[in-house]
C-alpha cells in the first residue's frame, strides 16, 4: 500500500487502538476492585502492561497528528502519558531530539536511564525499577510547582511542560488527600502497584533493545538500532516499537505499516533479532558472566554502554 494511502486511514486505526486501550483499562481495573487479597496482583500486572502501552500510543502521537487539530492531539497524549507520570511535551521534544541527534554525543534518550549500569543482574534489576525516571519526574514536579522548567526547551513548550508537571502533582495531592480521608486503597491497587509492578519494567523491557549494543558512533540507523521480529500481540503491545529501525528510517511511516516496510529493509539491517526472546537470552547470559565472572563466550553486546 502506497504512504499516501496509509496516512489516510491512519487516524481511524488509532482511534480503533485508543478504544481498544480503554476496554482492557476498564476490564483489568474492575478485575482489580472485584478479586480477594494476593490474586489481585494478575489483574495488576496486567493493568500495568496496559499503561506501557498507552505510553507507546503517546509516542505514536509525537510523530502524527491523529485528531482534527495538534491541540486535541496534545491533549490526548497528554492524557495517554499521565499514568508513567510523563509529560508528553517533554517527552515529544526529547524524542524529537533522539530521533535527530542518534549516532552523534548530542543523543540524549527520553527518560533517565543509565545503560553503563546494565552490567550485572543488579544493574538490570535497577534498570527495570525506572527509579531514576520516577525520581526525575518528582523534581520537575516540584520544580513546576515554584514555576521553574528543568529543560532548556522554547519558551511555548516550557509552559506546556510545567502546566503538565503541575497537572501531575496535582492529580497526585487529589490521590493522596481522598486516600486519607476516605481511607480508601482504591489508588494504590489502581494506579501505585500497577504502576511500579508493571509498568515499570514492562516499559524498560520494551526500550531497552532499541539501541543496546549497537554502534552509537555512527549516524546509519543500520547500524545503531536494533529490530526484533515478533508475534502480532506483541507487535500491538509495543505499537511497532519492534520494527525500530524502520521506525528511525522514516519516522513518517504509519506504526502499522512498519512490519511491510521491514521486509524492504531487512537486508541492511545489522542488528536484527528474530525474537524478544532471543536478544533477552543473550543479554541474560551477558549478565550472569559478568555478574559471576564465569566466562560463557563471547559477549553478545559490547560497546562504550555495554561493555
Amino acid at each position: 500500500m502506497e504512504l499516501t494511502n496509509a496516512s489516510s486511514n491512519k487516524s481511524s486505526t488509532f482511534k480503533g487502538k485508543l478504544y481498544t486501550l480503554i476496554f482492557f483499562t476498564t476490564i483489568f481495573v474492575i478485575a482489580i476492585l472485584l478479586t480477594p487479597g494476593l490474586a489481585k496482583l494478575i489483574p495488576q500486572l496486567l493493568l500495568g502492561a496496559m499503561f506501557a502501552h498507552s505510553l507507546e500510543l503517546a509516542h505514536e502521537l509525537g510523530h502524527h497528528v491523529h485528531f482534527r487539530n495538534e491541540r486535541l492531539n496534545r491533549r490526548v497524549g497528554v492524557l495517554l502519558a499521565l499514568p508513567m507520570l510523563v509529560s508528553y511535551s517533554s517527552y515529544k521534544a526529547s524524542h524529537g531530539h533522539h530521533h535527530k541527534a542518534l549516532g552523534t554525543a548530542d543523543d540524549k534518550e527520553s527518560f533517565a536511564y543509565d545503560y553503563d549500569q546494565i552490567t550485572t543482574i543488579k544493574g538490570f534489576i535497577y534498570h527495570l525499577s525506572m527509579v531514576n525516571h520516577y525520581w526525575s519526574a518528582l523534581r520537575n514536579m516540584r520544580a513546576a510547582v515554584f514555576g521553574e522548567v528543568r529543560e532548556n526547551v522554547p519558551s511555548q513548550i516550557a509552559w506546556r511542560i510545567r502546566n503538565e508537571f503541575r497537572l501531575m502533582a496535582g492529580l497526585i495531592i487529589i490521590m493522596l488527600t481522598l486516600s486519607v480521608t476516605l481511607q480508601t486503597s482504591f489508588f494504590l491497587n489502581v494506579w501505585l502497584l500497577p504502576l511500579l509492578l508493571g509498568t515499570a519494567p514492562i516499559h524498560a523491557l520494551i526500550e531497552l533493545p532499541e539501541h543496546l549494543g549497537c554502534d552509537s558512533s555512527t549516524t546509519n540507523v543500520f547500524k545503531n538500532t536494533r529490530t526484533i521480529r515478533t508475534n502480532k500481540f506483541v507487535e500491538w503491545l509495543v505499537n511497532g516499537n519492534n520494527w525500530h529501525v524502520e521506525h528511525h528510517e522514516n519516522p513518517a511511516v504509519p506504526m502499522e505499516y512498519l512490519r511491510e516496510r521491514h521486509k524492504q529493509l531487512a537486508p541492511k539491517i545489522e542488528h536484527l533479532e528474530p525474537s524478544y526472546r532471543e536478544f533477552y537470552s543473550k543479554l541474560f547470559i551477558d549478565l550472569i558472566s559478568r555478574s559471576f565472572r564465569v566466562k560463557v563466550g563471547k559477549p553478545h553486546f559490547k560497546n562504550k554502554n555495554y561493555a
